[in-house]
């Protein structure tokens, strides 16, 4: 990856966070989502966390963000949350391999901590 390359990536997460996203649309729950992972990808995992709820708050059947909002969750140490978002994913679709694999590593984590 380029200088340019890994710019250009910058600024669109930047745009994307800073412009935010607006209505009410299953459409705009997926922008929430996305404007969730840029947040996260830039180390911001608790406002992340708010756009993914303001995502399901839109369409609750969005796996997407139940995932991504259990991966902030956990990268933010909070393991028990983190399952109960893995696990409304598996409830929405319980075909979601990611969604599975993670709730199994943040019970591990969660396994580990009460040991």
């Amino acid at each position: 990856m380029t200088l340019r390359t890994v710019w250009h990536h910058s600024l669109f997460l930047l745009a994307v966070v800073l412009l935010g996203v607006q209505g009410c649309s299953r459409d705009d729950a997926e922008a929430y989502t996305k404007s969730g992972i840029a947040l996260s990808k830039m180390g911001k995992a608790p406002e992340a966390c708010e756009k993914y709820a303001e995502a399901v708050e839109i369409n609750p059947r969005l796996v997407e963000a139940y995932v991504n909002w259990g991966l902030a969750l956990h990268a933010m140490g909070k393991a028990p949350e983190a399952c109960e978002k893995y696990a409304k994913a598996v409830e929405v679709n319980p075909r979601d391999a990611i969604a599975y694999s993670n709730w199994g590593a943040a019970k591990a984590r969660r396994s580990r901590r009460s040991a």
